[in-house]
């Protein structure tokens, strides 16, 4: 009897419990999905980061935690890994990232592919328009194609009127081709 009484105020306890971890995950998400909206990324990521070691399968989660990380800029592949378990997301960003992800790994045909699939979604569901996927569709199959026929350039040293000991950089030429304008930083320049 005592063993049974013993069981049901432990059970009881664990629900409980259970219970004030529930309440305390979903006020979480609630501040991260506040920070996101106001797009303090960092802010959210963290939030977002202590919800996941309960929760790591929502998709939802995954799929916010992977563009926390995009808009911080980290490594392609930490952003690949959330969206990896985003990927069956109803959520259509999911694809929209992916496409931006893969751009950015040169892998241009899975780009332009989730790009594709991300214009297949309603727009009233998508973030961002079909203007904007088509350039982006449109530079993916550029760089791709740029990848493929590299420009071959040499540089070559136009002589001591132009060139010195000193650093020059970003050449520009006039649409005459008559000027080039650009940045150096020889001694008595503007920024010395």
């Amino acid at each position: 009897k005592k063993n049974i009484l013993l069981i049901i105020v432990l059970t009881f306890s664990f629900l409980n419990f259970k219970a004030q971890d529930a309440k305390a995950v979903k006020k979480t998400i609630k501040e991260a999905n506040e920070l996101f909206e106001m797009d303090d990324f960092k802010n959210a990521e963290m939030k977002y980061l202590a919800v996941w070691k309960f929760d790591s399968t929502n998709t939802e989660l995954n799929l916010n935690l992977a563009i926390c990380k995009y808009k911080l800029r980290e490594l392609p592949d930490s952003v690949l890994y959330y969206l990896k378990k985003a990927d069956k997301s109803t959520n259509p960003e999911a694809q929209f990232y992916e496409g931006k992800l893969f751009h950015l790994t040169h892998q241009f045909t899975s780009a332009i592919e989730h790009f594709e699939q991300y214009k297949q979604h309603p727009a009233d569901k998508r973030e961002v328009n079909d203007l904007e996927i088509d350039r982006l569709i449109s530079i993916s199959k550029r760089a791709e194609d740029m990848m493929t026929h590299p420009h071959k350039a040499s540089l070559k040293n136009i002589g001591n009127a132009i060139n010195t000991q000193f650093d020059e950089y970003v050449p520009l030429v006039s649409t005459d081709e008559k000027t080039m304008y650009f940045t150096s930083r020889r001694p008595g320049g503007i920024g010395n």
